[in-house]
């Protein structure tokens, strides 16, 4: 039976919207946990990823109660072969927007629950608190790599929109691009400079791995390691779109990156997979093992990153608010790699009042944001330098002469044996 059907006949003429049938597509495979919202949403067909991620934030937040507002109002008795995730994605935009556009089929059948439905979610959901998501301001970051800042000014302005000190735009181009403030951070607060060799660790779906890219002006070179291939599928086609033409891509676990790829790097960025605890994709409470189990991955990949010798820096970074996937990791990974301490962040943010945990000595040296202060997700950062010493610098500046020259030939090679290996296994899948 076709998506969106709501009988054992086709729908009528008009069909489903495309935001809609392709965000009930997105929440199905987020409760099966394919994967995450933002990876979902990039690698998914609908582009206006601002507009469909918005109304999945809407709907994942609020599932609970949208689910059982559905059941009460006994709609899939009534009607058995409503598809239940497109129910619950209309019925996020129904109470959302106060009202829900179209004739479709599924559609006239909601529509038919509506005061019901209200009904039973009036003392959960309003229109305010379902509009939660959009409390905080939007935040932009031009892509220095497709155009300049001054480019996009111009842009905006023949498009009607004037300046003002606070505002923030919603306008969507592969050179001014939509963030999270507080994901832009831990590049902000790096010592990249052109010419800078760098690894983005866990980089999907790239946004980070641009940011880097146009720090370093292009040049340099950055191998971008990604373990889930449909997550590097959606890494590689972001950082073509965007111009990054300095990065290698790789579909590799951080962990097993060939040294070719390693050697002579300075910088690696680590932001792993976390609860999400500080963001509003985060819904219940996590278990205590979940928590645990997240926080012992994290120290591995973190203490990974600092094991390797020409490695200078290190920026630690989370989504999450726990103490355990962010204090803990960091206290365990500087006991055993005491040839690196952390750097002061407030001295890189004038004026910034929130760091990590005082119970912890090193925390005023982190930093950590607020989201009802500082209007943007719960975010953790921890950079991790090398303590100084004239070997270092020394070892720093060989390895910068005999490494620079060679690392894209490695990514090349990389790439080539990767061709190699996936052309294999089609040809095994025939």
């Amino acid at each position: 039976m076709e998506e969106g059907s709501v009988s054992g006949k086709r729908p009528h003429s008009v069909p489903v919207p495309q935001l809609y049938k392709e965000a009930s597509k997105i929440l199905q495979r987020l409760e099966r946990k394919e994967g995450s919202l933002k990876t979902l949403v990039y690698s998914g067909r609908y582009k206006n990823y601002k507009k469909i991620y918005a109304l999945l934030c809407k709907a994942w937040n609020h599932s609970s109660v949208i689910k059982q507002a559905l059941e009460a109002s006994r709609i899939f008795e009534e009607q058995p072969n409503f598809n239940p995730h497109l129910a619950h994605i209309l019925t996020a935009e129904l109470l959302g927007k106060g009202s829900l556009p179209g004739n479709c089929k599924p559609i006239q059948v909601l529509r038919k629950y509506e005061e019901e439905l209200r009904s039973t979610t009036a003392h959960h959901l309003t229109k305010e608190t379902l509009k939660h998501e959009s409390s905080y301001p939007r935040y932009v970051r031009v892509n220095t790599l497709r155009a300049s800042v001054e480019d996009v000014q111009a842009r905006l302005s023949k498009e009607g929109w004037s300046p003002t000190h606070y505002d923030r735009d919603h306008i969507t181009y592969d050179d001014f691009l939509q963030l999270l403030e507080a994901s832009c951070l831990p590049v902000f607060i790096s010592n990249l400079q052109p010419g800078a060799s760098v690894i983005d660790a866990c980089a999907a779906p790239g946004n980070k791995t641009s940011q880097i890219a146009a720090a370093i002006n292009n040049t340099g070179s950055v191998v971008a390691s990604e373990k889930s291939f449909k997550r590097y599928k959606t890494l590689d086609k972001l950082l073509r779109q965007r111009g990054a033409t300095c990065v290698c891509a790789t579909h590799t676990d951080f962990t097993k990156l060939p040294q070719s790829l390693i050697a002579g790097t300075e910088h690696i960025f680590l932001d792993p997979t976390c609860s999400s605890s500080g963001t509003d994709l985060h819904q219940d409470e996590i278990d205590d093992d979940r928590l645990q189990s997240l926080a012992v991955f994290q120290g591995q990949l973190l203490q990974h990153a600092l094991s390797h010798a020409s490695v200078q820096e290190v920026v630690y970074s989370t989504c999450s608010v726990n103490a355990e996937e962010n204090e803990e990791v960091v206290q365990k990974a500087l006991g055993q790699h005491q040839d690196f301490e952390l750097e002061d962040l407030a001295s890189k943010l004038c004026g910034w009042k929130h760091f990590g945990k005082e119970s912890y000595e090193f925390g005023k040296y982190c930093i950590r944001t607020v989201p009802e202060i500082d209007k943007c997700h719960g975010f953790f950062v921890a950079k991790f330098v090398r303590k100084n010493s004239c070997d270092t610098k020394v070892a720093k500046k060989n390895k910068k002469k005999m490494n620079k020259s060679s690392s894209k030939e490695a990514c090349r090679k990389h790439k080539a044996s990767e061709d190699v290996e996936y052309s294999s296994m089609k040809r095994k899948r025939k």
